[in-house]
């Protein structure tokens, strides 16, 4: 088995653990505190990841980083909150 295939066969598996983790989470944890947490690990992991690979975060203006969390507030948080109060 190659790396591709590995790597595909590892995103698939934490997929699902994420899924089911999410499904207990909901269980227990009203939408807005769901999505915030589920935010705030997304940006510990991607902000391990750019640490883990010694990669260099792209240098973006004040109006482009503002822009940047407008659109991430309103897509991710806004987009999933309707899911997440849905599935309670």
């Amino acid at each position: 088995m190659g790396l591709g295939e590995a790597l595909s066969i590892g995103s698939a598996l934490a997929w699902a653990i994420a899924v089911i983790i999410y499904k207990r989470l909901g269980e227990t944890l009203p939408p807005l505190p769901l999505n915030l947490l589920k935010n705030l690990l997304v940006l510990g992991m991607l902000l391990l990841s750019v640490l883990a690979l010694r990669t260099p975060l792209p240098h973006l203006g004040r109006a482009r980083r503002g822009c940047d969390v407008v659109v991430r507030v309103a897509g991710h948080g806004g987009g999933r909150q309707p899911v997440f109060c849905r599935a309670q």
